[in-house]
């Protein structure tokens, strides 16, 4: 029983906190474009951090019910606990109802523009793993669901707001470019096993000039969403976060998985330096 319970956790990839952090990051960007008390504020992190957690292990739960036929094939993802039969598919559906009982209860203490965006969300969720399969544009699907922007600020204000639409498309941004990153790891076993990427897409064009893009039109939303929202801006902590993104291109290596996972987990400074520098102008 032990040893199934750290199987689901690792299910969940809670051993790899880069996922759920990056949701979260997302998140408190969109409630911190608003005005909200120091109380409120530790509040909703705090849910929002659970939800993140709960949410992206749900995500991952499915995903690998869905990937299991392909991940033993992959060197990454062959030891996971249903690509190697350590648990069954019955068992990762029962971790995956009660991770989205959780969700729903915390979706559920949210106001009703929230919940409403919480349910597109889940749709989104649950086609995602498909996504491999049909288009070599996965990327650009997974920085539409797993962002957690709109949420975050609907949390607050109940309705959705211009500058929360133009944060979700920086974070959509962001999210696509360090995806392509992280799946430069297995565009090998990609190849091999007929799924799709935007790794497989680029691979043969400069790859190095689209992720440049992406994270300019990045940090470029970040700080239009900030003004239209009337934040002043915290410019060393963007221009740290975005040193740290053009290092990431510049150092990349797509021959070297390692190099490519260093470079997809500098993600959570970069984050968590946009978040404390948002946070040192909220308080």
């Amino acid at each position: 029983m032990p040893n199934k319970f750290f199987l689901s956790l690792s299910l969940m990839r809670l051993q790899n906190p880069t996922g759920y952090l990056l949701v979260f990051f997302s998140a408190c960007f969109g409630v911190l474009l608003t005005n909200i008390t120091i109380y409120n504020l530790v509040k909703l992190l705090l849910l929002f951090f659970i939800g993140s957690v709960v949410t992206r292990g749900a995500g991952s739960v499915l995903n690998d019910i869905f990937d299991k036929d392909f991940d033993k094939y992959v060197l990454r993802t062959k030891n996971r606990p249903l690509a190697n039969g350590s648990l069954k598919v019955s068992d990762a559906m029962i971790l995956l109802i009660i991770l989205s009982i959780i969700s729903l209860a915390i979706l559920l203490s949210l106001n009703k523009t929230a919940i409403y965006l919480g349910f597109f969300s889940c749709i989104m969720i649950i086609l995602y793993p498909l996504m491999k399969r049909i288009t070599f544009f996965p990327q650009i699907f997974l920085g539409l669901t797993f962002n957690g922007v709109l949420i975050g600020n609907s949390a607050v204000i109940d309705k959705i707001s211009l500058e929360a639409v133009i944060m979700y498309i920086a974070c959509c941004f962001w999210t696509i470019g360090y995806d392509i990153i992280y799946g430069f790891m297995d565009i090998e076993y990609d190849k091999k096993i007929n799924l799709k990427s935007m790794p497989l897409f680029l691979e043969k064009k400069n790859y190095k000039l689209h992720l440049y893009v992406y994270y300019t039109i990045f940090i470029i939303l970040f700080i239009i969403a900030k003004i239209i929202a009337a934040h002043h801006l915290n410019y060393i902590a963007i221009l740290c976060a975005y040193m740290m993104l053009i290092w990431q291109v510049i150092t990349l290596e797509i021959s070297d998985p390692q190099n490519c996972l260093t470079r997809f987990k500098n993600n959570n400074y970069v984050g968590l330096i946009l978040l404390l520098g948002s946070l040192d102008l909220a308080m």
